[in-house]
């Protein structure tokens, strides 16, 4: 069921009239109301403040059947509750109430409430409204009925008596169990109508302004948050905000070189100021470290401005590829893996014996050609043509494991070793394991396992092109079920590879939107996580490319 504003269930709606939309709900204490929804332009909002302080006053009076009226930013309307009895015209009271505060009896709804008279809706667009604020004195309100001398001294009597007992019984209670207030949500109100809104309470307000582009002087944050259950007298804190030429200026930190989010976080904390967007790159540092601010450090800003950050996600991991070295010659071969970036140490020369017109040349290469491999991890094992000796009692079998077929075939021949072949189709080309093992003293034969017949290796075309990263944008969205409690929410980012990467820390609570957009250049798909005050709530996926 739709919630209005966060606190109303609703059970129908009319379509909308003017400036002013009708609905039916329930309130949260179970109570069913009607709600005047008004669509107010700026100009309007301090005649509707005016209104709204008047129909306090007349609840408070006990002439308004009112079960709330809110005025605050993008939120003017009247909730009502049902009348019980019939519509009859006001009397002698409700007329000079009325009448005092500006507004003419045909335009309120007035029905019977058992014994007395109260108000179920009074027109706050109509033309006879008052237009200006009227100054307001119902101190000497009439009462609306009259009784009898004899009886008022009786009554009088009674209630004295009536008094003496519940004051003792109310100190009793005060003593075992004080009332509590619950705290109104003040997010959106003016620092003047939190005051009034908290007096009416009891509870107290200590108010620290924070630089901000929304309105001056709008409550942007309360602690305790709203519906805590306090004692009357306790002090509520509130953040409101001011331009930020209206507020002392603090000293921006060096935050380049601190670990993000923890070191940053607490730094500008510490400063006054807070975190603004964050965007992330590869860089030669280690991944979560801040590599720029946009605002340098040592410069001076209004307080709990935003400061952007960059954060480094490490190194890019190089790669390169090999030619086919193949039937080169060994000094060749060298050039081509070190122009490739292998360094000396990662090229091992292993020396086979081979026909002589084929000495000095590469039989085999360890790393296939035209595919990439990263330069920092890669060894290249080079197989290089030797002259064929002599055979002896003593020979030690020669390692053939890694060649081809063709070359594992010519360095058997030179050794003048039989040669067993056995087939294993699912296994890599070349030779993978031989008995005897390479180095053993030889018995004048060798069984070879290689894959004679593999499967062919598409090449692809490689272009030697540098490609860097590009950053894209993705948007995350989290919706709040109403009923949570305020608690700190943290967006979380997992890439397919990597650590979680900390998007957004907030403080939400049930009804709210949680969305915003991340950049960042990691590739592939991206999984946005959210906690609740630590805890797993809701994660979305996005597969852009």
């Amino acid at each position: 069921m739709a919630l209005l504003d966060g606190t109303y269930e609703v059970t129908s709606q009319q379509a909308p009239e003017g400036i002013q939309t009708l609905f039916e709900a329930t309130a949260s204490d179970g109570t069913p109301v009607h709600i005047v929804w008004y669509d107010l332009s700026p100009h309007h909002e301090a005649r509707f403040e005016h209104y709204r302080r008047i129909l306090k006053r007349m609840k408070r009076s006990g002439l308004a059947a009112l079960h709330d009226v809110v005025s605050r930013p993008g939120a003017h309307y009247v909730a009502w509750e049902l009348p019980r009895g019939h519509r009859v015209p006001p009397n002698e009271a409700l007329t000079e109430a009325l009448a005092e505060a500006g507004y003419p009896s045909e335009i309120a709804d007035i029905h019977e409430d058992g014994d007395r008279l109260r108000i179920y809706g009074l027109a706050f667009g109509s033309e006879l409204a008052p237009s200006e604020p009227v100054s307001l004195d119902w101190s000497n309100l009439p009462p609306e009925k009259t009784v009898p001398p004899w009886l008022v001294s009786w009554s009088l009597s009674a209630a004295l008596i009536l008094v003496a007992a519940l004051t003792l019984l109310v100190g009793f209670n005060l003593r075992i169990n004080n009332p509590v207030v619950v705290v109104p949500d003040l997010r959106g109100w003016s620092l003047d109508q939190a005051v009034e809104l908290l007096d009416e309470r009891d509870l107290g307000l200590e108010a620290t302004p924070i630089a901000s582009p929304a309105p001056a002087n709008t409550i942007l944050k309360s602690d305790p948050p709203a519906g805590t259950q306090l004692r009357p007298g306790r002090l509520i804190r509130v953040s409101f905000s001011l331009p930020a030429n209206r507020i002392a200026p603090t000293e921006v930190p060096q935050l380049v070189g601190l670990k993000f989010p923890d070191q940053v976080e607490s730094r500008l904390r510490e400063a006054g100021l807070s975190l603004g967007s964050v965007a992330r790159i590869p860089a030669d540092t280690d991944a979560g470290m801040v590599i720029s601010q946009r605002i340098p450090a040592g410069e001076r800003l209004g307080q709990n401005q935003a400061i952007d950050v960059l954060v480094s996600l490490g190194p890019l991991r190089g790669s390169t590829f090999l030619p086919d070295l193949v039937g080169l010659d060994l000094e060749d071969a060298r050039f081509l893996a070190h122009t490739a970036g292998l360094s000396p140490d990662s090229v091992i020369v292993e020396r086979v014996p081979a026909a002589r017109e084929l000495v000095g040349r590469v039989l085999n290469q360890s790393l296939p050609p035209h595919l990439p491999v990263p330069i920092e991890t890669a060894v290249l094992r080079l197989m290089v043509a030797d002259p064929p000796t002599a055979t002896s009692a003593e020979a030690k079998t020669p390692n053939l494991i890694g060649l081809a077929e063709s070359g594992a075939r010519e360095a058997a021949r030179n050794y003048q070793l039989s040669l067993e072949v056995i087939e294993v189709p699912d296994l890599p080309e070349g030779v993978i394991d031989q008995t005897p093992s390479p180095g053993s003293v030889s018995d004048g034969s060798l069984r070879l396992q290689m894959n004679i017949h593999p499967v062919a290796i598409p090449v692809p075309r490689v272009l030697g092109q540098v490609l860097t990263s590009e950053l894209r944008v993705l948007h995350y969205t989290f919706f709040i079920e109403p009923g949570i409690p305020e608690q700190q929410a943290e967006v979380l980012a997992l890439p397919l590879e990597g650590e979680p990467i900390l998007v957004i820390r907030s403080q939400v609570k049930g009804g709210d939107l949680l969305q915003g957009d991340w950049q960042s250049p990691v590739a592939g798909p991206i999984t946005f996580r959210l906690l609740l005050n630590g805890e797993f709530y809701n994660e979305q996926r996005i597969n852009n490319p």
